[in-house]
Parts: C-alpha cells; sequence; structure tokens
C-alpha cells in the first residue's frame, strides 16, 4: 500500500468521513490511466479503513495545478448548490444519478501529489466507450430504458450548468453506465471549467474523434502555430446532443456517410436534410441503409419521439456549422420528459354512465371514459375508440357488461362496467274528486 501524506486538502461540505485528512493509503496497482491522472482504489484514511468505498486519482502532467483548481472552485460550487436544492427540494444534490462521482476531498501531498477523492461505482458500471464495443447488453434495452439513461445524461449536465461549470471533455470514456441498475455517472471532471472564474480554462477541448464538436476539428484543420479554439456552452450543447444520441441508437448521427469529417458532412447537408440517404456516394452496403432507414422511421413515426425529433433535427441539420442553433440542455431534457410519458402505465380515470334523455325519445344510457397514457383503447361491441368519448346504448341491448381496456408502452389497464335499467317505482295514484255541478252526476277524476 502506497502512503500520501497531505499538506493540504479541501473536504466537500456533506461528505464526513474526509472532515480530517492527514495521510491516504492506496493501493500499489492503479486501476485506471487517463491523459490528466492516475486512478487507484482507497485502502485508507488517517490509517484506519474507509466506510465508503473511494477511489483516488492522482493528477499528472503540467496540467495537474489547472485541474486540481478546477476541482477545488467545483467543491465550493457543490456545496453552494447543494444548500439551494435542499431549500427547493428536501433533497441532496449528491442524490443526482450523475454527479455521484463528485469530488469528496481535494488535497496536495507533501511530495506534490495532487488529486481528489470520488466514490467508487463498483463492477457492475462501465465506461460508455466500453458498452460501444460490447453493446449485445445495452441494444437489448426497451427504449424506456434508454430514454431514463438519456435523461439523466442531460439532468447531469443541467446541474453542472447551474453550478456555472463547463465540461468540455464530454466522451463515452469519461462517463459510465450500469445496465442493471439503469444509472448513469460522470468522471473527470477535473477536465472542465468554472465559467465565472476568468483566469480558469477547461484543462481539454475533448477527445479527439467523433465527438468533438466540427468548429473544433475544422480549426485543428486549418494548421499553425497558434490555434485558437472557443470553449463555450454551444460546444457543450453538441456533446449533449450527440450523447442523447448515441444512448438511444449506439452510432454517430452521421454513421452512414463515407467518413465523418467536416468536408463530407458540409456536402451532404448541402444537398439532404439529415437523416436523408446520401445518394452521391452510390449504393450503401445493405446493414447500413437497413439501420438508417430504421432509425429514421423511429424518429418520424414512433408517438414517443416526436419531440426528441424536433431537437434531433435542429441538432443535426442547422446545428451542426452553426453552434448557436443547437438545442439547450432544457429542450432536450423537456422532450425525453415527454417521451418518458408515454411509458406511463394507461390511467383510466373514469368510466361511467349516465342516462341523459330528452322526452319523448327511446330510452337509452350513455357511457362516457377518459383515459391518458395510451395509445390505444378498446371498450366491448365497440372497438377501437377514442382516448374520450361518450357512446349511447338503447336499452333494448340492456342489461350487459361492457370492457374497457387502455393499451400503451407502458402496458395496459381493464376496467368493467355492468349496465342495466331499473324500472321506475310505481307512482301512487292520486285520486280526487270533483264536482261538476250537474244535477245527479258525479265524476271521479284519478290524475296520475
Amino acid at each position: 500500500m502506497k502512503a500520501i501524506i497531505i499538506s493540504e486538502f479541501l473536504t466537500t461540505q456533506g461528505c464526513h468521513e474526509f472532515m480530517q485528512v492527514q495521510s491516504l493509503g492506496i493501493e500499489n496497482q492503479s486501476i485506471g490511466q487517463g491523459g490528466f491522472g492516475t486512478v487507484y482504489r482507497l485502502q485508507q484514511v488517517n490509517n484506519r479503513p474507509i466506510s465508503t468505498p473511494c477511489i483516488v486519482k492522482l493528477l499528472n502532467g503540467p496540467d495537474a495545478g489547472r485541474g486540481l483548481q478546477t476541482i477545488q472552485q467545483l467543491q465550493q460550487k457543490i456545496a453552494r448548490q447543494h444548500q439551494t436544492f435542499q431549500r427547493r427540494t428536501q433533497q441532496s444534490v449528491f442524490q443526482i444519478a450523475a454527479l455521484q462521482c463528485f469530488p469528496m476531498c481535494s488535497f496536495t501531498g507533501t511530495m506534490g501529489e495532487k488529486g481528489y477523492l470520488t466514490l467508487y461505482l463498483g463492477n457492475e458500471f462501465k465506461s460508455f466507450e466500453d458498452v460501444l464495443m460490447e453493446s449485445k447488453e445495452y441494444a437489448v434495452l426497451d427504449w424506456k430504458a434508454k430514454l431514463q439513461l438519456a435523461y439523466q445524461f442531460v439532468e447531469g449536465f443541467i446541474k453542472l450548468r447551474e453550478m456555472g461549470f463547463l465540461w468540455a471533455d464530454v466522451n463515452p470514456d469519461n462517463f459510465f453506465v450500469s445496465i442493471s441498475k439503469l444509472k448513469l455517472c460522470f468522471i473527470d471532471l477535473d477536465g472542465g471549467t468554472v465559467t465565472d472564474q476568468k483566469i480558469n480554462h477547461p484543462s481539454t477541448i475533448g477527445k479527439l474523434g467523433e465527438w468533438m464538436p466540427y468548429e473544433y476539428i475544422e480549426a485543428m484543420n486549418q494548421g499553425g502555430n497558434d490555434i485558437r479554439i472557443r470553449v463555450d456552452l454551444y460546444s457543450e450543447h453538441w456533446g449533449v446532443a450527440l450523447g442523447v444520441f448515441y444512448l438511444l441508437f449506439l452510432c454517430h448521427p452521421f454513421f452512414f456517410l463515407s467518413d465523418l469529417g467536416p468536408h463530407t458532412v458540409r456536402n451532404y447537408l448541402a444537398a439532404y436534410r439529415w437523416p436523408e440517404p446520401d445518394h452521391s456516394i452510390g449504393s450503401q452496403p445493405t446493414e447500413v441503409e437497413q439501420m438508417r432507414q430504421s432509425i429514421a422511421d423511429l424518429i418520424t413515426k414512433f408517438a414517443p419521439f416526436q419531440f426528441i425529433q424536433q431537437q434531433m433535427q435542429q441538432a443535426f441539420n442547422k446545428g451542426v456549422f452553426t453552434p448557436s442553433a443547437r438545442p439547450s440542455h432544457y429542450l432536450w431534457l423537456s422532450a425525453i420528459e415527454q417521451a418518458l410519458r408515454y411509458f406511463q402505465p394507461p390511467k383510466i380515470k373514469y368510466f361511467l354512465k349516465n342516462a341523459p334523455q330528452k322526452r319523448g325519445e327511446q330510452p337509452s344510457v350513455f357511457l362516457s371514459w377518459e383515459v391518458r397514457f395510451a395509445q390505444r383503447v378498446e371498450i366491448t361491441e365497440f372497438g377501437v375508440v377514442p382516448v374520450s368519448g361518450c357512446t349511447r346504448i338503447p336499452v333494448t341491448k340492456l342489461p350487459k357488461d361492457y370492457t374497457i381496456e387502455a393499451i400503451g408502452y407502458g402496458g395496459s389497464a381493464k376496467e368493467q362496467l355492468h349496465v342495466e335499467v331499473t324500472p321506475p317505482s310505481p307512482v301512487t295514484p292520486q285520486i280526487s274528486f270533483k264536482n261538476q255541478k250537474q244535477p245527479g252526476t258525479s265524476v271521479i277524476l284519478i290524475q296520475i
């Protein structure tokens, strides 16, 4: 076990186990390594075993100081947000799924070590990069499960935004997914920046490759020694749009083009509207075209995706090369919330009978109903009916049992109603005597 003697530390409010940190004991072998640090399992704090499984990320390289500064600024933001969140919702900001790996404590060691502690997620969590490499288990998840993970992804970005934190380093290595728990969590937040600190800049503009915004790629393609790239909220909007698409479909939105380079994508968008096929490249492999058509059909014809489709059309058409046109985090969250409502179990608000009828009409009763969260509603003898309505039943067809069944993406619900007509109770005749004032004649009039 390696020992780190602490010279300075900062504990995030609410992490009582790390209120006083004098030393850390970490495993000899690392469990992960990246461009900005090495990750170890934490064994001891102040020479005592820990009750909460944690990891230590030791920052390295020329940006280690900047990364530590970013983490400490984020800790202060988390403390303030935690108080606000508790007053508003009676919950903790630490209960946000995507932020479970928030920095609990940051430190500097006597030997110059710099790093921070976060929660150890466990073996059931995998990086999304690994999920993409071994996608079979994830691919069979239903749409509700994938939407829930997408919701957590966007919600995490919204909470970071509320803390004034910009995370430019979003990529499939930097968020983990548990398929069994349906949970998603961000890691490696030291690559971001607290936007209200002018002296602070992100340690990275993101991972090279298909997750990087196209304005970054074009800037780097220009070459030269003085490459200036502006990291802002619009670039984060691209990461969120891409992340939602990957979480739903496990691929890049332009996977069907000959390549993902900005020149190819520009030419495609000049001639077509995403996700139309690119006829300029000739015939596509059957499986590629089938996949493209399947995604196109889903986002245009699958009812839960009708709101998500609007954001995707905006992000992957105009928003590709016009950063300000990209949908905000809040628009994505609203669209996903709308989609998830389709997967709630159908609810039969009411199914009842009444008997409003005009004098002289054939006796009849009326069935009325209203259903929520259903895609299809059926009533015995009437077949498919609207989600709310009223229909007339002549009494000659009674008595009878009627069943309403509501079917939706989240299941089904049934309710039965027995309808019969009870004859009115007999009216007691009222007998009155009326003298017609004719001598020798008496008439009895019965008024009913």
